[in-house]
């Protein structure tokens, strides 16, 4: 798998099998496209602004909205696709517990 930047809030994710599937960020989002199909929808909450005493933005990854069948394939992707956010919104990521369970993410 590798991932083509095609701007400061858009790539393209090159899986093994071929397929190809589009990610863009949004403010609070990001999402996953496949043949112009939204197939998943990944939910940010603020966690700390840039504002705060730290310096850094901080985020928290805290729902996954898609079919169970692209949901199981997910843990793969999220790494690249949570750099995309985190370098779009000059920020960090930490993964939900509640999400990272739900996806089977090891500890």
């Amino acid at each position: 798998m590798r991932i083509e930047p095609q701007s400061r809030q858009a790539a393209i994710l090159h899986l093994e099998d071929g397929r190809q599937l589009a990610l863009r960020v949004e403010s609070h989002a990001l999402v996953f496209a496949w043949a112009g199909q939204v197939i998943i929808r990944l939910h940010f909450r603020t966690l700390r602004s840039a504002n705060s005493p730290e310096e850094t933005p901080l985020f928290s990854l805290e729902s996954a909205e898609a079919s169970p069948e692209w949901k199981a394939q997910l843990a793969p992707w999220l790494a690249p696709a949570l750099a995309l956010f985190s370098q779009y919104h000059g920020g960090r990521v930490i993964i939900a517990k509640s999400l990272a369970i739900d996806l089977d993410l090891p500890a």
